[in-house]
């Protein structure tokens, strides 16, 4: 996703982190302002500047970092108003945070909600918190 969508995201969600090869984007959970850090601890980023060489960050592409949790520490996440997904059998499964626990959304086509977890997504599948 580009710099702007980012920024948008991490609006919307101020638990997610993102990177881009160099930097590291995250809420500060001390300040609660935006965090830019260089991987390598050297210069900031710089979203746009009108200086010489006009820089123009806005365009570059990031990756939202996930880490993989337990099962039962999505479901904590989402009685804490966290939503969660779950990578299963090739599909990813978003239980969204306004939902009632079970109502998932899938990219399956064939699967537009999936009212409750099969059971082998216990067993194999990757859970993610949002």
């Amino acid at each position: 996703m580009k710099t702007w969508e980012m920024i948008k995201a991490l609006a919307e969600n101020p638990n997610l982190k993102f990177e881009n090869g160099t930097h590291v984007v995250k809420i500060s959970d001390i300040t609660g302002r935006v965090v830019w850090d260089r991987k390598d601890g050297e210069e900031p980023f710089v979203i746009y500047s009108h200086a010489p060489g006009n820089v123009d960050n806005l365009h570059i592409e990031w990756e939202l970092v996930l880490k993989e949790v337990t099962w039962q520490e999505a479901i904590q996440a989402r009685l804490n108003g966290e939503g969660f997904y779950i990578e299963y059998d090739g599909h990813k499964y978003v239980q969204k945070n306004y939902r009632r626990i079970g109502v998932l959304e899938s990219d399956n086509e064939k699967e537009e909600i999936l009212n409750g977890f099969y059971g082998e997504m216990f067993k194999r599948g990757k859970w993610y918190i949002l």
